[in-house]
């Protein structure tokens, strides 16, 4: 089930302000989004709303950093494992849970760890990681880590990072890690598309990302939709009859 938050203005039109995220791990809590059906206007982030941006099943991500970890272990390496410490983090926490490999986090990551552990959510054992933590440990970092002091302390190590934009192959170049996996809080091509049918808004707007692109593919589809950036809002109709040339004002 595709995920948003939404919030909804009741009125003469109705408006449903989204952000759409991906169903993901257990870590990504489901938002209903059944009071946007039918809706005047959506407001929508199309953060991937390019169809090169469909990602892989979150199991066959899991499977591949898991195997990851493993073979940087294998080969006498702290594998290190790099997201955003708000989601992201707790995400990869959620995937390893029950792997049964030794976890520990970056003091960035771990005050919000705590937090979604006291609002229900299981993330699995893992500790604080230190000066003293084992070289054995999965580490999971924010992306700032790369270029750290500690990163620089910590001894061999392979680096990989969790992100959407991972579909693009250069993406573990630009990061500057040895390994990039598709994983994101973000709607991808397939399930923005699969959002908009759902609630079948009567006009659609999209911001970010490929907004414009996106906006053009729901017009293919039949939709009433434009992104909400100044290059494509000066193809907007007004509805004013333009006047002759040489017209008297």
């Amino acid at each position: 089930m595709l995920t948003t938050r939404a919030a909804r203005t009741n009125g003469p039109s109705s408006v449903t302000r989204t952000r759409t995220t991906s169903p993901g791990t257990n870590a990504c809590e489901p938002c209903d989004f059944s009071a946007g059906v039918g809706c005047d206007w959506l407001v929508m982030e199309t953060t991937f709303g390019r169809p090169a941006y469909v990602f892989p099943p979150t199991g066959q991500i899991a499977a591949e950093l898991l195997q990851f970890c493993h073979a940087a272990r294998a080969a006498g390496a702290t594998p290190v494992l790099l997201g955003w410490t708000l989601g992201k983090a707790q995400e990869l926490l959620c995937l390893l849970a029950d792997s049964g490999l030794p976890v520990a986090v970056h003091e960035a990551v771990l005050p919000l760890a705590r937090i979604y552990e006291e609002c229900g959510m299981r993330l699995g054992t893992y500790e604080a990681l230190t000066d003293s933590t084992p070289k054995d440990r999965v580490l999971i970092c924010p992306p700032t880590f790369a270029q750290s002091p500690q990163r620089a302390a910590l001894g061999p190590c392979r680096l990989a990072v969790a992100t959407g934009w991972a579909m693009e192959s250069s993406c573990k170049y630009r990061s500057g890690v040895d390994a990039a996996f598709p994983l994101s809080d973000h709607a991808d091509f397939h399930e923005l598309i699969e959002f908009v049918r759902q609630v079948r808004p009567r006009r659609v707007f999209t911001t970010h990302g490929f907004s414009a692109d996106f906006a053009a593919t729901l017009r293919d589809l039949g939709f009433d939709a434009a992104a909400l950036v100044a290059a494509e809002q000066l193809t907007f109709a007004l509805g004013v009859t333009p006047r002759p040339f040489g017209a008297v004002r």
